[in-house]
């Protein structure tokens, strides 16, 4: 026989803590009297047994270790003389002493000029022209600043001298055609 559910009625299985219909607390019955479930469990001994009390802390004798009282040591640590490690630098562009290239961003501009120049079918001479200015003053104060010149100062000259020579073949076959004096008309 299985425990009853107060809820609902349904007998459940003894091991269930909770109804399998309703989902209620089940409630195990209480034993009956004199029913042992199980071997007999002794009652709890009562001793008169009390720890022994450890002795009062007694210090050992001869020199005792620890800090010794205060005495002037030796002065701090002073710093060699020279470049130190990690020092920080006297502005923020440049970590770890690093170069810094002064014709950096007419380089940049040189080079999207340059594109500009190539890509745009009629300000193509105008962004050339200011491309190649921009470009060979930024490749000189790289050199003058001691540095390798830019790629970017390089590849926007270029880009400047093929945008100024596509811009002029452009005009001078425009030019051509309208001077032509051989228009016919049918």
């Amino acid at each position: 026989m299985g425990i009853i559910c107060k809820n609902c009625g349904t007998d459940n299985s003894p091991e269930n803590m909770f109804c399998n219909n309703c989902g209620t607390q089940l409630e195990k019955p209480a034993p009956a009297p004199g029913a042992t479930y199980g071997a007999p469990v002794d009652p709890p001994l009562q001793s008169s047994y009390t720890p022994p009390t450890p002795p009062p802390y007694q210090a050992p004798p001869g020199p005792q270790p620890g800090p010794a009282p205060y005495q002037a040591g030796p002065a701090p640590y002073q710093a060699a003389p020279g470049p130190q490690p990690y020092q920080t630098t006297p502005y923020a562009g440049a970590p770890y002493g690093q170069p810094v290239d002064p014709g950096k961003g007419l380089s940049i501009a040189a080079m999207v000029l340059g594109i500009c120049g190539l890509v745009i079918p009629y300000g193509g001479l105008a962004c050339s022209i200011v491309g190649l200015v921009l470009g060979i003053i930024g490749r000189k104060k790289s050199i003058d600043a001691g540095l390798k010149p830019s790629g970017m100062a390089i590849a926007g000259i270029v880009c400047s001298i093929i945008g100024i020579a596509a811009s002029v073949l452009v005009i001078l076959l425009c030019a051509g055609v309208l001077c032509s004096t051989g228009y016919y008309y049918y």
